[in-house]
Formats: C-alpha cells, structure tokens, sequence
C-alpha cells in the first residue's frame, strides 16, 4: 500500500517513505481493492494463496499511519475461505461499518460470485448468506456498491451463449438474498461482442440507473478487445437513451483481461481509466464519455487520452483505477514496468478556480463568485443529437436545434437511417447502405418471398453467393433488410443476434469460416436458418438466411420499380447486398427473383 502528498510526492509519514508491505502467510498475496474509513483507517482485500489449486480471501487493516490495527482480525490480518478457491476483486464499506468482498469461487467445475461480510472486527457477519457467504448467481465479481437503502449491488461477468462471458450485475438484499425485482430474477446479463465480455467498474447515478465499464473481445482471432460501457436503469433494464440500446460505441486496442476503473464526475460525464495497446506494449488510457454515452470530444483525443510513462521497449503501462478527486482532478492509478504509478489529468471543471469553461461548471462544483461562461462555451448535453449545447452571454445553457441531416439516435434497426430534420426532430427513414459488396456473377443472387394469410406461414429466403467479401468483423447482430425502392418501404426479416435456447450453433475455423445456425422455433423475428460461409475462393463463397413466420413483409406486389434490393446487413457496418429488377414472380403473394 502505498500513499502519496496531494503533489503526487510519497508521505514520509506513512509506512516506510510512503509504503507499507505486508506478508500474509507463506503463500502469495494479492491487493485487488481499498477502501478509506472516516475513522483514517485503510482496508484492503485480495487474496492469499493456500496452495496451488486455493486461494482465499484476504483483509487487512492498517491505521492512518500504515500499521497494522490489532483490534481486526488476528494482528490486523483476516484470511477466509473453505476448501475451494475463493478470491475478492472488490470492496465496500457498508453504512453501518460492516465490510462486504466481492470475487468469485471455484467449486471444482466452474466459477460462481461470492460475496463475503464481515464486521467491524473482522469476524464473518453470521446474519448475512450462510455464515456470511453469498454464492452465485454470477461468474467473476470485480465490483461492488451499496445503495442508499443498503441494499448491494455487484458487477462482473457471467456464462453466455457457447460459456462465453456476458457483462452481469446482480442485486441483493441487505440479508445476502437476491433481489428479484432486479433484472430477471435479481440478474442483469447483457452481451456486447462475440466472444467474451468483463466488466470491471460499476457506478450508481443519481436516477438509481448503473453503468458498468469494461471490455469486450469481439473478433473471431481474437485480435479485437475494445473498451465499452453498458447502462441500466434502476430495474436493471438496458437503458435505450445511453449510446446505442444501452451500449457505447466500442474503443478499440484494449488489453485482454486487464481490469478497468470507472467514475463519474459531478456534471455527469463518466471516466475510464484503462490501456491501450502501442507497439504491442501499451500506455495508460484515460476515456470520457458525456452522460448520454457518446465520447465527450472535448477530451484528448476524440474522448481518450493515452499517457506512455515507461521507456521505450520497457512494459506496459496499465491503469486499473481512477477517482475524481476534491480538486477537480481525474487521479489514475495503475503499473509501469512493475512499477506503481499515479497520475493526474485536468477534468475542465473549474473546482480550482478561475473562469468557467462550462456551464453551471462552478456551480457543480460548490463555487461562489465564478465568473459567466462566454458566448458558445460548451455545456451539458440535453441528451438530444438533434440539438447543439452552447452559452449565452449569461452563461444559461441553451439547446437550439442543429442541423438537417445530423445523425441522431439510433432506433436499434440497422435497417433504417437515424438523422434530423430542420425543425431538428429525429427521423428514422428507410435508407439502404451506400457502399454494400455485391455478387460478382449475375444472376448469383436469389430472393423469394412468400406472404400468406395463415399464421405463421410467411417465408423469406436472401442467397447471397460468389463475391469475394471481407470477414465480418461481427458475425452478429445481423439484419436482412429487403427494400421496395419504387417507395414501397423496407422489411427486415429479422435482426440481432440469431440465437435461441433451442436452436444449434456451429462453428468451423480454418482457413476459411463457416457459420450455422438452426433453430425449430424461428426465434427470433422468424429466423429458422443462418448459413454463412468465406471463402478465399470467391466461388464458394455463400451466405444465406431463411426466415418463417409472421413476417413484417413490405406490400406485394413489389412496384420493382426500378429494382428491389435485398441487403444483409451488421452493426459493424458491413453490408452485402443485391439487386433484382427483373423478377421471374411478383403478385400479391410472391415474390421471386436471380439478381442482376
């Protein structure tokens, strides 16, 4: 543990010029989390390794001067755990002064959240759980906080489709029980990229929503990890008015498995103290988004600042936590080379004093006398992408109307375009992508479209075939969008992830990829088939989704005036598409036809 002087200088008057070290048993021990006491005391949880397949949990608690406090534990020490593998990735100081771990267990075949609370003087808080562990529903937790109504609420990750991870946060009772009205059954699980996602930090705002921060691993090599945020409301349901669906847009080049930090500052802008990868090393990487989930432009780089503090070729540096402290500074702490370090960056609020250089900035901050903000100064966003946020010579912040054409909230259809009109409301027109790859041989494309009275009995099936397309980056979310360019309007078949409990995924990688999917339900939107093959060879080359059920069809006949167009299309803003001007079938109930 190490404290340092406001100035970032070490404090004589803690431990041993500034550090304190501290041996638990013969095993290794690990700090993963601290907490600050009002009494000065410092705890600090971890983990102790017992052997090679056990770990536990681990607490120590040191006074203001970095001793150890010999009223907790057994000389300040307290080591807890059972014959399996326990270890905590966070902490929380309870209202009433109770500590409370979060981590995870290993119960010989897969990993569960475990929760441990302890009292005041280290002993386990028999009243909470079972001898004061909660065990599961979750994989790994690496956060945790207490609401004001006591009631604790944890991050991490937990089991997806294929044992991948998912973004998790569960909430509990004071007791350790599980709070059902949160999430499903007391679990919010959200899943972002295509392979594994960990979220690290978790901050409660004022509306009672959450947001959790972290990464995700997206490509199928695995080359793809990118920083991202998830927000959920009080219920645990994916906030809509955050990014996209909940989800910001993900920030590339970030470090497999390397913990993030998460805070938020007082004009509701979020922080993430994280890495990004140079050279194969990396730097420190400091990441702000506004308080609707888009990338705060006035920060760094586009919303990132990178920090390289060791030598060329040394390490990487990595920062794994980050506070706003009173000065109004962003405070990030981390590793360089095996090496602590902490670093400062300005946050643009003028806690220190001087002039505003954002609205109401002062004020947030508890400033008196500040002076007004100049005309077209940047303030806090409504919210609203139709609209631009600037001063006015009294410093009010005001929210006229941008712009005809700029994007706008995305309504979650990649189908459909997003942007303002001039009165600045926020359009959702059907708007077929630009750039799509088509199929290099005519005729190499086929559409058909069956509409029928009976329930259920619609049919869609898109072939695209013998192209020469790049890998998805995003094997999904997908949509088939099939649009009427005579004006008829647009149907997507189906979108997001094509998945269901009683459908079967499979998956071949060589030097080519193979994708399937089946499902006996045609969950969702009607998908009963995916078949998506890349080939270097361009003839065999062949993706194909098949659809049933209640459709959303577009009108039949399709005016096919001048041609019907048939897209698949992903969220990582790839799209293939096809032409059919001349249909071999088109009533009011087919529609069939080979591409241009």
């Amino acid at each position: 543990v190490a404290r340092l002087n406001a100035d970032g200088t070490p404090d004589a008057g803690f431990g041993t010029a500034g550090i304190v070290d501290t041996p638990i048993g013969t095993g290794t021990a690990t700090a993963s989390a601290l907490v600050l006491q009002p009494d000065g005391k410092i705890v600090v949880a971890g983990s102790n390794s017992q052997g090679p397949s056990n770990n536990d949990v681990a607490l120590v608690r040191y006074e203001a001067d970095g001793s150890l406090d010999a009223t907790f534990g057994i000389g300040g020490i307290v080591i807890a755990g059972g014959p399996t593998s326990e270890g905590a990735g966070a902490l929380v100081l309870q209202s009433d002064g109770k500590l409370v771990t979060a981590g995870q267990r290993w119960n010989g075949s897969y990993y569960e959240f475990a929760l441990a609370r302890f009292e005041t003087d280290g002993t386990l808080d028999a009243t909470f759980g079972t001898g004061g562990w909660v065990i599961g529903p979750g994989a790994e937790a690496d956060a945790i906080l207490q609401q004001p109504d006591g009631k604790l609420v944890v991050g991490g990750n937990d089991y997806g489709v294929w044992g991948n991870r998912d973004f998790a946060v569960v909430r509990y009772e004071t007791d350790g029980s599980i709070d059902a009205s949160f999430g499903t059954s007391g679990e919010a699980k959200t899943s972002i990229g295509n392979y594994h996602d960990q979220a690290y930090g978790l901050v409660r705002q004022a509306d009672g929503g959450f947001v959790l921060g972290g990464w995700t691993w997206d490509s199928l090599d695995g080359s793809d990890k990118s920083l991202v945020l998830v927000r959920y409301d009080a219920t645990g349901a994916l906030d809509a008015t955050f990014g996209t669906g909940g989800i910001t847009t993900k920030i590339p080049d970030a470090l497999y498995h390397i913990p993030v930090g998460l805070t938020e500052q007082l004009d509701g802008k979020l922080v993430m103290a994280a890495h990004n990868i140079v050279d194969d090393l990396g730097n420190l990487a400091v990441v702000r988004w506004l308080a609707n989930g888009t990338l705060d432009p006035a920060f760094g780089d586009g919303g990132m600042v990178t920090t390289r503090v060791s030598t060329s070729g040394s390490g990487s540096d990595v920062a794994r936590s980050v506070l706003f402290d009173p000065n109004g500074r962003i405070v990030v702490a981390g590793s360089a080379s095996s090496r602590f370090v902490v670093a400062a960056y300005q946050s643009g609020l003028c806690c220190t004093g001087g002039p505003c250089d954002a609205c109401d900035a002062c004020e947030m901050c508890g400033m008196a006398g500040c002076e007004a903000a100049p005309i077209g100064t940047e303030c806090p966003d409504d919210g609203n992408a139709c609209t631009t946020e600037g001063c006015d010579g009294a410093g009010t912040c005001l929210h006229p109307a941008g712009p005809e054409g700029v994007a706008c909230t995305d309504d979650g259809n990649l189908c459909t375009a997003d942007e303002c009109d001039a009165a600045g409301t926020c359009l959702h027109p059907f708007d077929p992508a630009p750039a799509c790859d088509e199929p290099a041989v005519a005729g190499a494309a086929l559409l058909k479209i069956r509409s029928s009275d009976d329930a259920g009995k619609d049919r869609v099936q898109f072939k695209w075939a013998k192209g020469s397309p790049p890998t998805p980056i995003d094997p999904y979310p997908m949509a088939l969008c099939i649009y009427d360019q005579s004006g008829g309007g647009y149907s997507s078949a189906y979108s997001d992830s094509p998945y269901d409990p009683n459908g079967i995924w499979t998956v071949h990688i060589t030097n080519n990829i193979s994708v399937k999917y089946r499902s006996k339900t045609g969950a969702p939107d009607g998908i009963k088939s995916v078949v998506m093959k890349f080939n270097a060879d361009s003839t065999k080359t062949k993706i194909q989704v098949k659809s049933a059920g209640d459709l959303a069809l577009p009108p039949l006949p399709l005016q096919k005036d001048p041609s019907v167009l048939a897209q698949i299309r992903w969220a990582s803003g790839q799209c293939l598409s096809a032409t059919f001007s001349s249909p071999a079938k088109s009533d009011g109930t087919q529609f069939s036809a080979k591409s241009d």
